[in-house]
């Protein structure tokens, strides 16, 4: 029995010598089996989840730390470290629980363009090596509505009817893109009948607005914005001008004689160049050899040729910048070709200057002035246009009155009692719109710029009737060479074509009898033509031009000629 309680006593000893060998390997005194080394970290919970810029997640991240075996390391010290997007974690460490979790807080950053990350790492206790580590990914959408940014949030409307279509981008306080925000709209000015849900504005001719745009009462823009578009081309011989919506004036193409207002006589511009000074304009006028516009404060300025006092300044000097027209009348709207210049003060009054051979001052008189003198006849106007020996104008009361060559030195009444919206005179014709839409032409015809499907030699006062049944918004003659824009915006032309100034796709093509469409299908809202060239103002606000391109007349950065529409380039494009 001793041997047998000796065995059992060798036994008992040997049992506790294994238990003791056990527990080296991995238990602990209670027999319980412990983990080995870190070896992997799972992610639990709180991965891809999304919240709003620059606020903490809904639920904190957690990790499960792991040995070889997948069994739970307590103990463990675990990093979290944000590695993009910018955010925050609250504590950047924590040691794993029995269960070998470990959890954090996580804020994310600002922008949801940003890529959110937080990478959790377990390292050595001992000695900070890293072991293993596991990446958390976070989606970060925008916060709230902040603030709206309209383009444009000021409008000008130069047709009766015009529309312009507003784009509203909302984002929250730190400028993040709010997608699919509703937003609603209203204007603060009458010149806007109506806005839109998808911010389609209608306004009034010549109305100037501002529209606001909001989600909240505490998100709303209406600070006026810089337009970028074009609100008037006006087209000289060899040289082109346009003017900017809010006012900036610019020129191109051929600059002798000082005509872009760049102090030098010569040269050719390529591209749009603005007009020294820095002033904004309301008005412009291209000419044969200069050039005038009027500010927005109604100072009338011209630059240019100047032999015949067609600059209104006192002299007969050439000028390369701007020089101011005298005798302080405010002006609306200037008009000029070749010798002499006319314009309308805010009420209608018209003045005319420079040479007066045929009567075209229309100051009863045949004497060259150098300043502005009033036309006789106690009329106000609505329009006026200077060409070469004529000038016409349309009264307040839609009448059609001509003075200079075959009606005299003091304004005549044409073509009663039909009442017009539109005159342009040219070089050697001229044309008008009626308020019905109907077109009438007069003058030389060598090449059918009358538009009445004939030809004739020698100039006719008689005005006739443009061809083909179409309904105008204005119609421009210069030279050969006449074009037009619909009501429907559908552009035409007609007369000389041998530049592809008609622009229907042929160059040195046959003269064009009667109204020809512009080839493209861009929409004008009007069309301008002159010497070898036509440029159009688009309803989308760009210019497009066609015929000769020599001088750099389109602005497209080019002197290469084309017998379709070009797009002029636009300032800081």
């Amino acid at each position: 029995m001793r041997v047998h309680g000796a065995s059992r006593a060798a036994l008992a000893g040997a049992l506790a010598v294994g238990t003791v060998v056990v527990a080296s390997c991995g238990k602990d005194a209670t027999g319980t089996v412990q983990a080995g080394p870190a070896a992997a970290i799972q992610l639990v919970s709180g991965d891809q989840q999304s919240a709003p810029v620059g606020t903490e997640l809904p639920s904190p991240i957690v990790v499960r730390v792991v040995d070889a075996q997948g069994r739970p390391v307590r103990g463990q010290a675990v990093s979290f470290r944000v590695t993009s997007g910018g955010g925050s974690v609250y504590a950047g460490a924590a040691n794993s629980n029995d269960s070998g979790i470990a959890r954090e807080r996580w804020t994310l950053g600002t922008s949801t363009a940003d890529s959110q990350r937080v990478e959790a790492r377990a390292v050595d206790n001992a000695t900070g090596a890293p072991l293993t580590f596991a990446v958390f990914r976070a989606v970060a959408v925008a916060g709230a509505a902040s603030r709206i940014d309209v383009t444009p949030a000021e409008l000008r409307f130069w047709l009766p009817g015009d529309t312009g279509r507003l784009s509203a981008v909302v984002k929250d306080r730190y400028g993040n893109v709010i997608p699919n925000a509703i937003v609603t709209w209203r204007s603060t000015d009458t010149a806007v009948a109506t806005v839109d849900a998808s911010g389609r504005a209608v306004g009034v001719h010549d109305g100037r607005a501002t529209v606001l745009g909001a989600v909240s009462p505490d998100a709303e823009d209406s600070t006026p914005v810089s337009v970028d578009r074009w609100g008037v081309v006006s087209l000289g011989s060899w040289s082109t001008c346009g003017l900017m919506v809010l006012g900036e004036l610019y020129c191109w193409g051929d600059g002798r004689f000082g005509k872009l207002a760049n102090g030098s006589d010569g040269g050719q511009q390529s591209t749009p160049l603005r007009v020294a000074g820095g002033m904004l304009f309301r008005s412009v006028s291209a000419g044969e050899y200069e050039t005038c516009a009027v500010t927005t404060d109604g100072t009338a300025y011209c630059w240019g040729y100047n032999a015949l006092g067609q600059l209104g300044d006192g002299t007969t000097t050439t000028r390369l910048t701007l020089a101011r027209v005298a005798g302080g009348v405010p002006f609306q709207i200037i008009s000029n070709q070749y010798t002499h210049t006319c314009g309308l003060t805010p009420s209608g009054v018209a003045y005319c200057w420079g040479e007066n051979s045929s009567g075209q001052l229309g100051d009863g008189t045949t004497i060259q002035r150098l300043s502005p003198v009033q036309v006789v006849g106690g009329l106000t106007f609505s329009t006026i246009s200077a060409g070469t020996g004529l000038t016409c104008g349309i009264s307040i009361s839609g009448g059609l009155y001509c003075w200079g060559r075959s009606f005299g030195a003091s304004p005549a009444s044409i073509l009663t009692p039909l009442t017009f919206s539109s005159v342009y005179v040219g070089s050697v014709s001229a044309c008008t719109v009626t308020t019905s839409g109907a077109g009438y032409c007069w003058g030389e015809n060598a090449a059918g710029q009358v538009g009445d499907g004939t030809t004739y030699n020698g100039w006719s006062p008689v005005p006739l009737a443009v061809v083909g049944g179409h309904s105008f918004q204005s119609i421009t003659v210069r030279d050969y060479t006449a074009c037009a824009a619909t009501t429907t915006r559908t552009g035409y032309c007609w007369g000389d074509n041998y530049y592809g100034e008609a622009g229907n796709g042929i160059l040195a093509g046959p003269a064009l009898l009667e109204p020809t469409p512009v080839t493209g299908g861009v929409p004008f809202s009007s069309i301008g033509t002159d010497w070898q060239r036509s440029c159009g103002l688009a309803s989308s606000g760009d210019i497009y031009c066609w015929g000769s391109n020599a001088s750099g007349d389109f602005g497209d950065g080019t002197t290469t000629s084309s017998p379709i529409p070009v797009k002029t380039i636009r300032p800081g494009q």
